[in-house]
């Protein structure tokens, strides 16, 4: 980063506030991040300043100007600002897509060649809704011919999506302030005198198309003559400044007299003759071509050559003057007839939008009216509510009340006793022990199945869950589970103590999950929650968990006197259980799922299993650039793998996390052709939607693994796996097992090609996880031997 060019970013703006925020935004998260960003207020008096000032970025200048100027002239502000080796422009209400300016520098970086670099946009509306607009378009041309066609059909460059080197801007100068609607036409024009020019054939940027906008105003008579105007100002300077040798390539079947030698001299006189004649999609406008020869006559070489070589006498050209037509009423009755035609299309499309506003406006009154009837009937049951306080506080306060205070005391044991300790299963069985249970209720598909593996184990032994509410349906389908939440009558009746109570009724006490012990968010409450779990009289079981990340010792310390007084704490990797090499209750075991049964393995091939995770999601402290390359090279791996033939399941382990939206994400930039063989997996926290992952899982001969199960459930499957590790408990993982396969991480993505994630999945061979698959059901050995104590059966699995 500390070598890259620096770029220049110039911004001009006026009365922007409903698009400079977001405009902005896609500047300062571009991958390239070594930037300058100028950005020009020109005298805007809405919210535009406000929200500029709102931007906090080092690489940030603002500049206010006091009166508005125009576009040219905030231009020229920015760019006397630019110190970077190269300059980009963006309008207001444009936006760049993140890699922009990263492929723009690579490309000039790599063709010497060129002095600018443009791009090919996508339009939109005011809504941010694609639209259909072929003004800009890639055309690619040697520099002659590239200004031949700028003459000759107008322009088709983007202004928001120019790249050059400053070394270019400093030879083309500052725009011409007296220009209205064509100063970038002009620009480029001036910009092709001087080098080669390049179009990207890609969409590197959004080009919204309003109806305020310069270019997309209603052409007036008035505006169309000031463009007649502005274009032959622009065509006489051009042809004027143009090098005698790009004029002769560029206009080679222009001239008048090929046959003789290109001098200065008759180069002047040749580009005099092409100014005569029409050079544009507009009307024919001559005058420039009589303009230049009339000076040329008054100097005498010229006015000689002129009369011996091209036959064009001082009375010859009195004649022509007199014979050309300045005005030709039928061209411009045409022009007036096409505005007339564009007025009344425009007054259609406004009655349009009015009938549509009305519509909104009635919605939007009906819906007042309902938010009105709702803020009545709250405050009636807020005032009912405060009602009923009060009688109850009265009652509270009576000294009946305070003579049954025993009685209810009594009975909020008995309640206790029922609703705290279930003797019998679901069925009606009696249950040989209770153990409350803790996890991560996320609905992810890996702790579901760490509940499922635990909870058919020990079909007689009752599990009590507290405080899980979303997880209701799901333990339905258990006979052993009963699950508690606040919303319980018997729960709420007895208040705050309930867990406390629960807990004392229990023969033990199982907390089964992956990443439980972090130190982070609000990790000291976390350590007072669930400091009470670790009852001295009640076993305490850790089941296949992973100590870190860390930071202070304090932590680490806090959870050591913990795990002294637990019956077993159980890790999946060694890293963690080193963490701890004093404490006799610490053990290392692989991940239990390396022991999950799977469905029979009926494998297809070149099918692809991508399980993805959302980085940018709060649970993930991933940069924006490593988030863009991340979705950019999963997309086009997954675009690659199906031209090829391929199928591919995109796959959501957890949906609470992001991973719903992080398939959309990847499944949105694949050519639509492409999309029929695409498979979306996604858990939603049933057995039969486990079933179906894993069944996927089974049948694909290769996957690539962010998520941890997947990768688990992959090695163990006999597929080739290819590992993201967005943590470093995956790295201790599989340097536990051994692997010896390619292993990606997320820390470093950005340094990943596609090719080399392609050559990774193609070369991946399967890895042995037998001896893994054994050992990992040892997850389960203390607690089965607590539980066959108090007579509990253990039904134990084959993988």
């Amino acid at each position: 980063m500390a070598n890259e060019a620096l770029v220049s970013v110039c911004i001009n703006c006026y009365n922007a506030e409903a698009t400079i925020a977001h405009t902005l935004a896609s500047v300062l998260r571009q991958t390239y991040r070594r930037l300058q960003v100028i950005v020009v207020d020109d005298g805007s008096v809405d919210r535009t300043r406000e929200i500029l000032s709102g931007f906090d970025d080092e690489r940030l200048t603002l500049c206010f100007l006091e009166q508005n100027g125009h576009i040219a002239n905030a231009n020229n502000e920015a760019l006397s600002r630019c110190e970077g080796e190269y300059i980009a422009h963006l309008d207001a209400d444009d936006a760049w897509f993140p890699d922009k300016l990263e492929k723009q520098v690579a490309f000039l970086e790599s063709h010497p060649e060129y002095g600018a670099v443009f791009a090919v946009s996508e339009a939109v509306d005011e809504n941010g809704q694609p639209v259909e607009d072929d003004r800009y378009r890639a055309v690619n041309k040697p520099q002659a011919a590239m200004l031949r066609t700028l003459l000759t059909d107008g322009n088709f460059l983007n202004h928001s999506s120019m790249l050059a080197r400053k070394a270019v801007i400093e030879q083309v100068g500052l725009h011409d302030v007296s220009l209205v609607y064509l100063h970038d036409f002009d620009y480029w024009v001036r910009m092709c005198l001087v080098c080669p020019i390049y179009v990207l054939e890609e969409p590197l940027l959004q080009y919204r198309i309003a109806a305020s906008s310069n270019s997309n105003r209603e052409m007036t008579r008035e505006r169309f003559g000031a463009h007649m105007i502005e274009h032959a100002r622009i065509h006489d300077r051009a042809i004027r400044q143009c090098p005698d040798a790009l004029f002769s390539e560029a206009f080679a079947d222009r001239l008048r007299r090929p046959d003789l030698p290109l001098t200065h001299e008759r180069t002047e006189i040749e580009k005099a003759f092409v100014l005569l004649t029409t050079l544009t999609h507009l009307p024919q406008n001559p005058a420039l071509g009589l303009g230049r020869l009339a000076e040329l006559m008054n100097i005498p070489r010229y006015r000689a050559m002129l009369a011996e070589e091209y036959d064009l006498t001082a009375r010859q050209f009195y004649a022509l003057q007199e014979a050309v037509v300045l005005h030709n009423e039928a061209e411009a009755t045409h022009y007036r007839n096409l505005v007339e035609i564009g007025k009344a299309d425009y007054a259609a499309l406004q009655a349009q939008q009015e009938e549509e506003k009305a519509k909104l406006r009635a919605s939007l009154a009906a819906s007042r009216e309902h938010e009105r009837q709702l803020e009545d009937n709250r405050l009636r049951q807020e005032a009912a509510l405060t009602q009923a306080h009060n009688e109850l506080a009265q009652i509270r306060s009576s000294r009946w009340w305070r003579l049954g205070a025993p009685l209810r005391r009594w009975q909020r044991r008995r309640r206790i006793d029922r609703t705290a300790k279930q003797p019998r299963l679901k069925d009606g069985t009696a249950a040989k022990a209770i153990v409350v249970l803790y996890g991560f209720f996320g609905h992810n598909l890996g702790d579901d199945l760490f509940f499922d593996r635990l909870l058919t184990r020990y079909p007689d032994t009752v599990f009590a869950v507290f405080d899980a509410e979303n997880y209701e349906d799901f333990f339905a389908a258990y006979p052993n589970v009963y699950s508690y939440t606040r919303r319980d009558a018997a729960v709420a009746s007895i208040g705050e103590r309930f867990e406390e109570l629960l807990l004392s009724k229990a023969d033990a006490v199982v907390h089964i999950g992956g990443s439980i012990y972090q130190q982070v968010g609000d990790w000291e409450t976390d350590m007072r929650v669930r400091e009470k779990r670790y009852v001295r009289s009640r076993p305490f079981f850790s089941i296949s968990s992973n100590f870190g990340p860390y930071h202070t010792e304090a932590y680490r310390a806090f959870w050591e006197k913990q795990f002294e007084k637990a019956g077993d704490i159980c890790f999946r990797d060694t890293y963690s259980a080193s963490v701890f090499p004093q404490v006799d209750t610490v053990r290392y075991v692989p991940d239990l799922l390396f022991s999950q049964p799977l469905p029979a393995v009926r494998r297809e091939e070149n099918r692809l299993f991508v399980s993805v995770i959302d980085p940018s999601s709060p649970q993930r402290a991933f940069s924006e650039e490593q988030s863009t390359h991340y979705y950019r090279l999963l997309t086009e791996t997954v675009t690659r793998w199906l031209e090829d033939g391929g199928t591919v399941n995109l796959a959501a382990f957890c949906p609470y996390e992001g991973d719903m939206q992080a398939v959309q994400t990847v499944k949105n930039g694949i050519p639509e052709a492409l999309r029929e063989r695409v498979i979306e997996t996604i858990y939603t926290s049933t057995t039969e939607a486990i079933h179906g992952v894993l069944d996927a899982l089974c049948r694909s001969s290769h996957v690539l693994a962010t998520r941890f199960h997947a990768m688990v459930f992959g090695l163990t499957s006999g597929a080739a796996v290819v590992p993201i590790c967005y943590s470093d408990k995956m790295d201790h993982v599989l340097e536990d097992i051994g692997f010896d396969g390619t292993v990606l991480s997320m820390k470093t993505i950005t340094a990943v090609s596609t090719e080399e994630l392609l050559e990774a999945l193609r070369t991946q061979r399967p890895f042995e996880t037998a001896d893994v698959q054994t050992a990992a059901s040892a997850q389960f050995e203390k607690l089965d031997a607590f539980l066959r104590q108090k007579g509990a059966a253990v039904k134990e699995e084959t993988v």
